[in-house]
């Protein structure tokens, strides 16, 4: 793999593992490739010739000119080998040797994940201001051979296209959604929603201890603190022993019958600068956290200000939020990130804590 690097004006070029320049700074303008497997998008400026932008594999062969595909002025990155790429015709997909995988007979398709690849066809495009979106369609579940394998397939669920199984009969087990594929096979994915809800109730807020605690975390624990730069990390263990009664405390406030608190589906994670190179594993060849294999979970939980008397403080006239009753609120969060040993609290947010 080759992985990105910048110079001084910030044009992108990469190295090998090695670190050998493999390509020299020239990619700019909507270019997000940070890893090079077989194939990116490229975008390149010179005063003669305005912005280009192309296909570009390893071996130096330019391709695509006039199909880059990239809807909301955002160029997309390779997934398992595969990239969209746009036709008259619609969208599909080049493969790593520059050929087409997927013919371009669709309205859009998705990332590659594990080898399915979720393809939208017969919508219509319509405007909302500035800003196009497509309206209806059938949503099909394809290999990347474009081969059917759901009709109309449910994007609402989600689902963990990595934990996939194929079996003759539908399974049992509640915490998998089966689809029957056109061939009578079923195939199972972990719902999400339900593993974290499981975790939640059996690994943190279900008799919660340091121990439990510690385990249900990753080994180093970013949090925010008012006294220092921000956000900053510690290792698991000492801090959650250090500080396991106000963590747990602030935690276990969503268990109340009048808790006022929302999951959240955020695509990153604030961290430290020097913790960023570690949670690269957990990115695509974008640089963007893999939400389809990594999903990032997050609770926020929202307080209403109160004074001394217990009694909730209106908002001051100046306010930018407050509820819709007009009362002065604070939040604090708890972000939890699926790893290969499954969710993981990675960060948290608590008012006015004073750590130790």
């Amino acid at each position: 793999m080759w992985t990105a690097f910048f110079d001084a004006d910030y044009k992108r070029g990469f190295k090998d593992a090695s670190g050998k320049v493999m390509i020299e700074p020239k990619f700019t303008g909507f270019t997000r490739a940070i890893k090079f497997d077989q194939i990116i998008m490229g975008m390149e400026y010179t005063p003669e010739e305005g912005f280009e932008d192309y296909y570009l594999l390893k071996n130096g062969r330019q391709f695509g000119h006039d199909s880059v595909y990239y809807p909301g002025l955002t160029f997309y990155c390779e997934s398992e080998g595969l990239i969209p790429f746009m036709a008259e015709s619609g969208v599909g997909m080049f493969n790593g040797q520059g050929k087409i995988a997927i013919p371009a007979m669709y309205n859009d398709v998705s990332a590659c994940r594990n080898g399915y690849i979720v393809a939208l066809a017969g919508a219509e495009k319509k405007w909302d201001g500035e800003y196009s979106y497509w309206d209806g369609g059938i949503n099909s579940l394809i290999d990347r051979n474009n081969k059917i394998i759901i009709n109309n397939f449910n994007l609402e669920d989600d689902v963990d296209f990595y934990s996939a199984q194929v079996t003759d009969n539908k399974p049992t087990d509640p915490n998998r959604i089966a689809y029957k594929a056109n061939d009578g096979k079923y195939h199972s994915f972990i719902d999400n929603k339900k593993l974290f809800t499981e975790f939640l109730e059996k690994e943190l807020l279900a008799n919660p201890m340091p121990d439990k605690l510690i385990a249900a975390s990753y080994a180093k624990l970013v949090y925010w603190d008012d006294g220092s730069d921000g956000w900053i990390w510690r290792k698991n263990a000492g801090f959650i022993k250090d500080n396991f009664e106000l963590i747990a405390q602030r935690l276990l406030e969503i268990k109340k019958p009048d808790a006022d608190f929302l999951y959240s589906y955020p695509s990153s994670i604030q961290l430290p600068d020097d913790l960023e190179d570690e949670f690269n594993t957990y990115k695509n060849n974008c640089g963007d956290f893999n939400s389809d294999k990594h999903p990032i979970r997050k609770i926020i939980i929202t307080h209403i200000e109160k004074d001394k008397n217990g009694n909730p403080v209106m908002a001051g006239p100046h306010a930018p939020v407050a509820t819709k009753e007009g009362y002065a609120f604070y939040q604090e969060s708890f972000t939890f990130l699926k790893t290969e040993s499954g969710f993981k609290l990675v960060s948290l947010s608590l008012h006015d804590a004073e750590f130790k």
